[in-house]
């Protein structure tokens, strides 16, 4: 019997087909599933990290960072900001490659990006500044969509920020303006204003963004009192001080009166702020008046009587209220002028003053005076005419050094408020104000072999157009003395030769110019002190003088300014100077060699027994020896020692 194979059918191919499909479809879901889940949980681990860091910022500052810092490079934030965090936390799991940082400010909801957001208080100093009341860390879960939180365990008060200055002043007759200190993360402010302190009278409250509002519609020549405080995110900040502030009342206004002539009289006054015009009375007896109504501040009464005294008054008006009445002024007709007219000028400290005289057949002196100034030869423009004054002196305070100043004057008689003609005295008074005394010179010292050169190293500044002079002098402490010389030079050379001394010089300067010449500065100084050269290398000799005397010599010398310093040992081994066993080194019976100029530079040591010098014996000197200017008490230092061979007594 024959067998057959069968294959496939289309049907079943299909079946297996489809089969295998939704097992791949099954698979690769699950496989997405699980790197979403995967990439979540970095997420959330991140934000974790976040979260913990920051309020580790908070245990340290008191406060959030900003959204301005937290988006800075990671390297900045993990260094100076949330300090050791580890820099890969910023970085969301679906970024693409080399991103530094995903944290944002921006709204993630509105992002089509995989981000981590950093949400503040909502104030400008959180967004911009440097810290935040509050936070809220926010990223977009990827396998939900939904937008997951982590909000910060703290919430810093907004009284924690501080509390607004408050100022505020009246503006208008009915109204008041008042400004404030911003207060760091304040998102508004609220501002109270009443008639009584207690905040219950008339009370009128705004709540605004901005730190200056107006109140208007107030009551006329009112005190009111206001405060203002911070709100953020609920929270209310303490109340700030207490300001007190007025809408305007009409004052007095303050007038002036002229007579420009015998028939008229010209009246001036300040503004009162808020007036709508004024009223401007004129009396010869103050018990009846003549007005005008006049919306300027000033007004020419006319049709008045030559020599008579008359008396004005003005007063503010604004709608239906009037201020109070000016003080009363009052004026003549022209008087006869000045004459004996003077002037004279003299320095006081720093001010120039200008004095001047006149005198008054009737009435009482005033004078003008203007003054000018140069510190050259052509002369400066004359200021203008102080205003007048019985005073008659003209003061320039803080004058400039080297510098002429003349003073004019002009004078008129005073009857009352009425002046007569001015007369001008053409005589100009000067003085001059003198230079004070400039900053000290530097100097610097440079020496090379037996000569020092001493330099100035700075040229005081001369202000009126004054010239730098210069003198100096030698000083050095051998005891010479010299005097100063000027100089015009900017370096003097010097013999410093002899050591231990110290050479020096001291360099003034002053100022001068074609009207003044200033005092000499106090001194800049420099010196070089000539260093004392170590004693010469120390020669020695030893012979025997006599049969109980042996000569021991140290010879050396030192350089011009020193004299020798030290001590001599003598050192034997062999022979006992004294009864017991006394060997070795031993001071000489000469002691320390002195600095007299007169003593020789060799020491001779001896010793001596009534048995005499054994022959054969042996003998050692050393020197501790040092060069020393006896005038200065500087040396070369430490005592250098030096000793000798053997010496054998023959």
């Amino acid at each position: 019997m024959i067998s057959g194979k069968r294959g496939f059918t289309l049907v079943e191919v299909v079946v297996v087909v489809a089969i295998i499909g939704i097992l791949a479809t099954i698979i690769t879901l699950g496989l997405n599933k699980y790197t979403q889940d995967s990439r979540d949980a970095q997420r959330a681990t991140d934000v974790t990290s976040l979260s913990e860091a920051l309020e580790k910022y908070y245990d340290k500052h008191g406060e959030y960072p900003s959204c301005t810092q937290m988006t800075s490079s990671p390297s900045v934030i993990s260094q100076s900001i949330l300090t050791g965090i580890d820099q890969s936390v910023f970085v969301t799991p679906g970024t693409e490659s080399g991103t530094t940082t995903s944290i944002t400010c921006d709204d993630i909801a509105t992002l089509n990006e995989d981000a981590y957001q950093y949400q503040g208080d909502g104030s400008v100093n959180c967004a911009t500044g440097n810290a935040c009341l509050s936070y809220v860390l926010r990223y977009r879960e990827e396998s939900s969509g939904n937008i997951i939180e982590v909000k910060s365990r703290r919430t810093v008060a907004i009284s924690t920020s501080g509390i607004p200055v408050l100022t505020a002043s009246g503006s208008a007759m009915n109204a008041i303006n008042a400004s404030w200190s911003a207060v760091p993360n304040a998102l508004n402010y609220q501002i109270q204003i009443a008639t009584n302190s207690g905040f219950t009278s008339g009370l009128t409250s705004q709540t605004l963004t901005s730190n200056s509002t107006s109140f208007s519609g107030l009551a006329y020549d009112t005190t009111y009192y206001l405060r203002v405080r911070a709100i953020s995110n609920g929270s209310q900040g303490a109340w700030s001080n207490t300001v007190v502030a007025s809408t305007y009342g009409l004052t007095a206004p303050t007038l002036t009166v002229t007579a420009s002539t015998a028939t008229q009289t010209n009246t001036s006054w300040s503004s009162v702020p808020g007036s709508t015009g004024y009223t401007l009375q004129w009396s010869t007896n103050q018990s009846t008046w003549s007005s005008s109504s006049p919306t300027s501040t000033s007004h020419t009464v006319t049709g008045l009587t030559g020599g008579t005294l008359y008396y004005y008054r003005v007063q503010a008006k604004w709608n239906s209220n009037v201020g109070p009445w000016s003080s009363v002024k009052s004026a003549y007709t022209v008087p006869g002028g000045p004459t004996g007219l003077t002037i004279s000028a003299s320095m006081s400290g720093t001010s120039a003053v200008g004095t001047a005289g006149a005198t008054c057949s009737a009435g009482t002196v005033q004078y003008q005076l203007r003054n000018r100034n140069t510190n050259t030869a052509a002369m400066g423009a004359w200021s203008a005419w102080s205003a007048w004054s019985t005073a008659g002196t003209d003061t320039e305070s803080s004058t400039a050094q080297g510098y002429q100043y003349g003073f004019q004057m002009q004078a008129r008689c005073m009857l009352g408020t009425t002046p007569s003609s001015t007369v001008t005295l053409a005589t100009v008074a000067t003085t001059v104000r003198n230079f004070d005394a400039p900053s000290k010179p530097s100097v610097s010292a440079g020496t090379s072999g037996a000569t020092t050169t001493f330099t100035r190293t700075s040229s005081p500044t001369c202000s009126g157009n004054g010239t730098a002079g210069y003198q100096y002098k030698r000083t050095i402490d051998s005891g010479s003395v010299y005097n100063f010389a000027t100089t015009t030079a900017t370096s003097v050379a010097t013999t410093t030769s002899t050591e231990g001394y110290a050479y020096g010089i001291e360099w003034q300067a002053r100022c001068t110019n074609t009207y003044a010449t200033g005092p000499w500065s106090s001194s800049g100084t420099a010196s070089y002190i000539r260093p004392v050269s170590p004693a010469a290398r120390q020669t020695f000799n030893g012979y025997r003088g006599a049969w109980n005397i042996m000569y021991l010599e140290v010879t050396s010398s030192c350089q011009s300014g020193g004299s020798l310093y030290g001590a001599v040992d003598v050192h034997t081994w062999d022979w006992a100077w004294t009864p017991g066993n006394h060997f070795g080194w031993r001071r000489n019976s000469l002691g320390w060699v002195v600095a007299e100029n007169w003593r020789a530079n060799t020491t001779l040591t001896g010793s001596q027994s009534s048995s005499g010098i054994p022959s054969g014996s042996r003998w050692n000197v050393g020197g501790y020896l040092r060069c020393q200017n006896y005038t200065t008490g500087r040396n070369s230092g430490g005592n250098v020692w030096q000793e000798s061979g053997i010496f054998t007594a023959s």
